[in-house]
């Protein structure tokens, strides 16, 4: 190892943000897989849309709102 090398310093500030994007990563994925989990029932009609879209409101609010206002739909 070189006689020069110093480590960086932690920044406890960097840490906590860089735990904090991974547990907000783990999340995200657990939403899309619960998303999914909502579509499949709906498709396999043991759901139906109100429910559908209930759910995923319970789960992700405002995310089936963000989908459409990125596609300039309005319901």
């Amino acid at each position: 190892m070189n006689a020069h090398f110093k480590p960086p310093s932690r920044d406890p500030d960097a840490e906590y943000l860089l735990a904090a994007l991974r547990c907000a990563s783990r999340r995200l994925k657990l939403i899309d897989e619960e998303v999914i989990l909502i579509g499949l029932a709906l498709q396999k009609g043991l759901i139906t849309s109100q429910e559908a879209v209930a759910r995923t409101e319970e789960i992700a609010p405002g995310c089936l709102d963000a989908v459409a206002t990125s596609m300039w739909v309005t319901a």
